[in-house]
């Protein structure tokens, strides 16, 4: 038997198949023979029904349905393995009643069957390509920030009697939000809050100052309509809070004593500056990764053309409804589509595979962040939805890193990265709790 595949417009394959009639006569002994010895026609053993009376007894029509299915399943899996053919949804025949069934002592042909497959993806040079990268080189406001914070850290929390919040204090509340428009009930929570360290975001210490313990103090903050704030984001929130109790925090001077115990190895206030410098430029190179490879990965998915076959695109459309993320549209989802095919273009135009071996180290060091046996997820079976989602994040994040190597980097200041860091930050689709089993 053999197959020729015609491509067509919408990322489609057309096959003409033929199977030679010694295939046919095969498939028609194998069948027969199952059904002789079946031997579930009434007056006759198991292995005794004659031809002619297992044909009278199905009908040819039932048979020949069969023999074409089973002729046509084999033709379909040689062009799968050896065509390099790869369907994206089942099959199509397009007009069912010009089929002809296989008949016994006559080849079968058919010139009917498409097949929506893997769009050919073409990736643009990426000479004219530029990303943005931050700065490696911590700045000296980035160095005094982190010795700030060392201090901060070993910090001494004294009682003291007086009752009014001052900046520098840390404040015990209880606190009551309600998001304005909603109908929940205000969520409660204790918190410890340092006034006047402009940590926060919207700035809730603020409203402290000049307050005492003993009072409860209303008040109303907007939040930025930043994704680092999760379902908050471009709220306006309405607080009661209950100060129970403060101290003030006794930070020890930054000075040779203070750097001996801040950092193990450091002498010196000049030692602890160096060590606090090599492990920033280690922060930002481990930044600087992530930056890069998220606009690379977003650039894939925005420039790169993707014909998608209209039968998968219902197929997404389909599973979007049912399943899909809340507020994910419909435009999202695919193209976070064109997306993978784009990585996975990528990769095949490099020659880059993602191993069975990296698919297993991921899921490991997946459960290992969670705190799960290592014994146990070294037995555990992975495929199924668990396992695609981490060849996914692999191969995005080897097409990322491919694309921004490529690139032309141009060096910016970290406040002209904002919308690039925001983005880094921002939760990856790993597999949870909830995810199907692997």
């Amino acid at each position: 038997m053999f197959a020729i595949a015609q491509p067509e417009p919408g990322a489609k394959l057309r096959l003409r198949i033929y199977i030679e009639q010694k295939h046919v006569d095969r498939a028609y002994h194998t069948l027969f023979q199952d059904l002789m010895n079946r031997g579930n026609i009434a007056g006759f053993r198991k292995g005794k029904v004659p031809l002619w009376r297992v044909r009278r007894e199905y009908g040819p029509k039932a048979i020949d349905g069969s023999v074409y299915g089973e002729l046509m399943e084999q033709a379909l899996r040689c062009v799968l393995t050896y065509g390099n053919a790869h369907p994206l949804a089942p099959v199509e025949f397009e007009e069912e009643e010009d089929m002809r069934l296989a008949e016994e002592n006559r080849p079968l042909t058919t010139e009917a069957l498409v097949m929506p497959v893997q769009p050919e993806v073409r990736i643009p040079s990426l000479e004219s390509l530029e990303l943005k990268t931050p700065e490696l080189e911590p700045t000296e406001e980035e160095v005094g920030k982190e010795l700030k914070r060392l201090q901060d850290a070993a910090a001494e929390l004294v009682g003291v009697e007086r009752k009014e919040v001052q900046k520098g204090d840390q404040v015990e509340i209880v606190m009551r939000t309600k998001v304005e428009g909603e109908e929940r009930e205000p969520e409660e929570q204790d918190e410890s809050v340092i006034v006047g360290e402009e940590r926060y975001d919207p700035a809730i210490d603020a409203q402290l100052l000049g307050h005492s313990v003993g009072e409860t103090v209303e008040f109303t903050l907007d939040y930025p309509d930043q994704r680092s704030h999760g379902s908050l984001a471009g709220k306006t929130v309405h607080f009661v809070v209950d100060i129970k109790d403060l101290r003030e925090r006794k930070v020890p001077a930054l000075d040779d004593e203070f750097a001996k115990t801040a950092i193990e190895g450091c002498e010196s206030v000049e030692a602890l500056r160096e060590e606090v410098k090599q492990r920033l430029r280690g922060e930002h190179e481990r930044l600087a990764e992530q930056v890069l490879r998220g606009q690379a990965v977003r650039w894939l998915r925005d420039h790169v053309r993707v014909d998608l076959p209209e039968a998968f695109l219902e197929e997404v459309e389909k599973e979007l409804a049912d399943e899909g993320p809340e507020g994910e549209t419909a435009e999202d989802a695919l193209r976070a589509v064109r997306g993978s095919f784009a990585c996975e273009a990528v990769l095949a135009e490099r020659g880059v595979e993602v191993a069975d071996d990296e698919v297993r180290a991921a899921y490991m060091a997946f459960g290992a962040s969670r705190g799960m046996d290592p014994s146990v997820l070294a037995r555990d079976r992975i495929d199924g939805r668990i396992g695609r989602m981490f060849r996914e994040q692999l191969v995005t994040r080897k097409a990322g890193d491919i694309v921004a190597e490529a690139a032309t980097k141009k060096v910016v200041p970290l406040s002209e990265l904002a919308e690039e860091l925001e983005a880094a930050e921002a939760p990856s689709d790993e597999p949870t709790e909830d995810s199907e089993d692997a």
